[in-house]
């Protein structure tokens, strides 16, 4: 390997985590070594004692540590900040705040050596903040190559997550500036625009990485601006318009469309909307629920997404009766706000 030029870089961005750095730190220190590192560390405004705490990490990470104040606030301008001085050939993006085992970086690396492949995807485990398990992300069922259209094709019908943290990337297929600059969901734009360019998206069927569910994250709170999955909509729009040959896509964009903007947005909307709120979380929702096409909807039974269908029927037809529907329901199965 080249002495002079790391083969992973790794970046991790940093807001208010002191409460997680430890376990970070330990994770990373803990990384296989049979691959060159360079770590990026990405201060996102902090304002507790995070930065103070990352800047001490160069002497003890496996590889040249570099520590950035992030120019703009949120995670993906962290994250094109972070690209942007990067130098490996290939990048993993993690969290701070989560967790993964030691090999994750190797495995996917060799897979990706092995494959020639631009990106390369492993699976994950959900846990509580406590630790108690929520299921897996199978983002790769059996061990396979696929053609990068293929792989966004399967990141619209849900066979594919977006998140970044169980995948790596070769650092050319990013480019400059992937992740668009909303608040959440910039990895699932990103993530839109960057797997139609790869050459091939290779799998590794075991879990490398564990994701913990955060209840204080973006998602669940306050500033959680829900026009980011219309952003994101917005990307795979423009980004399928590109795609040579009839539209193969068209029922997977349509389920992407329902199962992961119009039904979510309307979901927020009427999680927040208890007592007075109502009226103006109802106007709130009003564009996504002009947004739902019968014609999309006989799309959906016909790809036997029955639920999803009838979610946004009922959208369609009576938004204050929806509402009704999700507050029984989160009721009924025990959902908090946090939740």
């Amino acid at each position: 390997m080249n002495a002079t030029k790391p083969l992973i870089t790794v970046i991790v961005p940093v807001h208010n985590a002191g409460s997680y750095l430890d376990r970070t730190l330990e994770n990373l220190r803990a990384l296989d070594t049979r691959v060159d590192y360079e770590f990026i560390l990405v201060d996102d405004h902090s304002v507790d004692d995070s930065r103070l705490r990352i800047d001490g990490w160069g002497a003890v990470l496996p590889g040249e540590v570099t520590v950035l104040a992030a120019g703009q606030r949120g995670v993906a301008h962290a994250r094109n900040q972070a690209l942007a001085v990067a130098t490996g050939a290939y990048v993993w993006l993690t969290d701070a705040d989560d967790s993964w085992d030691p090999t994750i970086v190797v495995d996917m690396y060799e897979r990706a050596r092995t494959t020639g492949a631009d990106v390369v995807v492993c699976n994950a485990t959900k846990r509580s903040p406590n630790g108690v398990g929520l299921g897996l992300i199978t983002d790769a069922t059996i061990e396979e190559t696929v053609p990068g259209p293929v792989a966004f094709t399967r990141l619209l019908d849900g066979r594919l997550q977006g998140h970044l943290w169980n995948k790596l990337f070769r650092r050319d297929l990013l480019g400059e500036n992937p992740f668009p600059p909303t608040r959440a969901h910039s990895d699932l734009g990103g993530m839109l625009r960057i797997l139609p360019a790869a050459r091939a998206v290779a799998t590794l069927p075991v879990s490398r990485y564990v994701y913990f569910q955060n209840p204080g994250s973006i998602l669940n709170s306050d500033e959680y601006d829900s026009s980011d999955l219309e952003t994101c909509l917005r990307i795979a729009t423009e980004v399928r318009a590109t795609l040579p040959g009839p539209s193969e896509a068209n029922g997977p964009f349509i389920e992407f469309k329902y199962r992961n903007v119009i039904v979510p947005v309307v979901n927020e909307f009427a999680r927040r909307s208890a007592g007075t709120r109502l009226q103006k979380q109802l106007h709130r929702a009003s564009p996504s629920r002009r947004l739902v096409r019968w014609s999309e909807l006989a799309v959906l039974a016909g790809r036997r997404r029955l639920r999803l269908a009838a979610q946004a029927a009922l959208i369609k037809l009576s938004l204050r009766t929806y509402f009704a529907a999700f507050s029984l329901r989160r009721r009924t199965v025990g959902v908090t706000d946090a939740g």
